[in-house]
């Protein structure tokens, strides 16, 4: 059932995997009420937020971490199929296994962030947060080199790649994609400042 009235107008039939999916696409204008206040939150990997009101009062909503929680689950799983021989049974089915399990958590984190924005949003008459550059958050780090004999050094590659990981867990740009679109369906927009305005 739509949240909003309106005109179906296309259906579209996916398989993904062994499941299959019916998308619908509806003609209409949605709408979405709105709060009585002001709201500034920051995004992070500790806390999923930082919320401040024109109050000044903070709160904070937890980072559930979908992906560390079932990691475990995750690497006995690929461990059980790297044993299997290729194009068996047995790793067709840790195959199509391991695939579900990786939808289950991109499901729940889809579910945690639409429910999170939606309510963020219809509190707010105003949100204001700092413009994120997700490309240069990730980047990996420079190869160093020594000059001398040539041989690499440690540059925090190992370490930068496990935090990589705990921010895509997040899906920051997706989340706040959700922000805008929400923002626009109550009538205002989500503002994003430059970090160098909140961070002189």
């Amino acid at each position: 059932m739509a949240r909003n009235d309106g005109i179906p107008k296309t259906m579209e039939v996916q398989k993904k995997g062994n499941l299959w999916f019916i998308s619908v696409t509806y003609s209409c204008m949605p709408k979405r009420e709105l709060g009585e206040q002001i709201h500034a939150f920051d995004w992070g990997i500790e806390n999923f937020l930082t919320l401040a009101d024109e109050s000044e009062n903070v709160s904070l909503i937890e980072n559930p971490r979908f992906l560390k929680s079932a990691l475990p689950k995750i690497e006995k799983i690929q461990q059980s199929l790297s044993r299997k021989k290729f194009g068996s049974t047995n790793r067709r089915k840790l195959k199509t296994r391991l695939g579900r399990f990786h939808h289950k958590i991109a499901n729940c984190r889809l579910d945690f962030m639409h429910k999170t924005s939606c309510r963020l949003v219809e509190k707010s008459k105003r949100l204001i947060t700092e413009k994120l550059q997700i490309k240069n958050i990730t980047k990996s780090p420079q190869p160093k080199k020594n000059e001398i004999t040539g041989e690499y050094l440690p540059n925090g590659a190992a370490a930068k790649a496990g935090l990589n990981q705990s921010i895509l867990d997040t899906s920051p740009s997706q989340f706040l994609q959700m922000m805008r679109i929400k923002a626009e369906e109550a009538a205002y927009k989500l503002e994003e400042l430059d970090t160098k305005m909140l961070k002189p």
